[in-house]
């Protein structure tokens, strides 16, 4: 038998077959760990995320357009992750916090992410929610973003934006985990 075969069975049986319990592959990660996790795409938990992303069909923040989510998840692309904080405005302004958290990144388009560029999302995600109009809250949960009506996205700062994120993101991965539709 090769290795690891017997836990590719067990998946396979879970999944498919629905047998067993999710807790046989482990414990999920505690919410605050997506506001320290660093994004990189060949780590487990990245990749989980971006999956988990891809089956909310997002559109983008800018202009609401449905993201191609087979060219974001090529390999070959890098270019369709965008940091919601930018690294850049982040360093310009000191923050403190891990830049690269997987609660700072969703996925827009490439021609948009330049758009955004570093730009300070104090300024530009409330002019997003202002373009968006109707279709805001819509094209937010897409992103697994927090519902502009309830978080205040032109005084948060950088941490309260994490904290809130990664408690979304906590509450999606363990629907998932439990074998839940969400």
């Amino acid at each position: 038998m090769k290795p690891g075969t017997s836990d590719l069975e067990k998946i396979h049986d879970y999944v498919v077959n629905q047998k067993g319990k999710s807790d046989q592959f482990g414990s999920l990660p505690p919410e605050d760990e997506w506001k320290s996790t660093v994004f990189q795409r060949n780590f487990s938990r990245s990749r989980a995320f971006v999956l988990a992303l891809a089956m909310l069909k997002p559109r983008n923040l800018t202009n609401g357009s449905a993201i191609d989510v087979a060219e974001a998840l090529s390999v070959y692309n890098q270019k369709e992750f965008h940091h919601i904080h930018p690294r850049a405005y982040l360093k310009r302004i000191q923050a403190p916090g891990e830049h690269n958290a997987i609660a700072n990144i969703c996925m827009l388009a490439a021609s948009e992410n330049k758009s955004i560029n570093d730009k300070d999302p104090k300024v530009y995600l409330p002019h997003c929610v202002q373009q968006l109009k109707e279709d805001v809250e819509a094209i937010f949960a897409s992103n697994l973003l927090p519902s502009p009506q309830i978080f205040d996205y032109a005084t948060a700062d950088y941490q309260t934006f994490l904290t809130t994120r990664a408690s979304m993101i906590g509450k999606l991965v363990a629907t998932l985990f439990e074998g839940k539709a969400f």
